[in-house]
């Protein structure tokens, strides 16, 4: 792989590639979905992609199944073509790729990653407190909570990866990518407005408040 692609993946992960090039295979040796499973390990690896990851990460993606399981077990397959699958931690770190690499950025998290909380809204309509006029509705909001396989795919040993929440799920938090973690930030600072008075969240099916306003 070019200077530029190597300098901006993790270091650890391109040393693989580099020991197993100079024992066992020779870097020539790199070509077509061989060489392409190699890269898109690398760069599903870093947060960082840059142009150069674009054929790479094509072929990875483009493999798809109607099944889920078949397309993980396809891509865990191509992947494992790379001469270093072999290598110590690259069999959990491809399995891990294969079930987290698409899903676990802000932007699918933002669109996928629910969770439905019944918000209920009280209005004093008498003199004394329980006089109250009550009205609930079903909202859906951007859980702050990873997938489990998220977790596993983040914390790998040789991944470099890193999407925080920001701000507070009741008042419009969401997902960032850790290159725009800042900008996302103060955006929300700039928007934010507290839960009305009287306005509470529960769990779907559950009376317990999540706040009390």
């Amino acid at each position: 792989m070019n200077i530029r692609l190597r300098t901006l993946i993790m270091l650890p992960l391109a040393a693989f590639f580099l020991a197993s090039a100079n024992t066992v295979y020779a870097q020539n040796e790199l070509t077509g979905d061989t060489r392409l499973a190699c890269e898109a390990v690398l760069c599903l690896s870093s947060s960082t992609q840059p142009g150069e990851c674009a054929p790479s990460l094509a072929r990875y993606f483009g493999i798809k199944f109607d099944k889920p399981w078949e397309t993980i077990k396809a891509r865990i397959d191509f992947l494992s073509m790379c001469p270093a699958h072999n290598e110590p931690g690259m069999s959990s770190l491809i399995v891990a790729i294969a079930n987290g690499a698409g899903k676990c950025d802000s932007a699918f998290l933002n669109r996928f990653n629910k969770i439905e909380m019944v918000r209920k809204e009280c209005k004093k309509v008498g003199w004394y407190d329980h006089d109250q006029s009550c009205t609930t509705t079903q909202v859906e909001l951007i859980s702050n909570k990873k997938p489990d396989y998220c977790l596993v795919y983040e914390n790998h040993e040789y991944t470099d990866l890193n999407t925080g929440y920001v701000g507070d799920m009741l008042t419009g938090g969401r997902w960032a990518d850790v290159d725009e973690y800042d900008q996302a930030l103060q955006r929300y600072k700039d928007n934010y407005q507290p839960i009305p008075r009287g306005v509470t969240y529960s769990p779907l099916n559950d009376g317990k408040s999540e706040n009390d306003s």
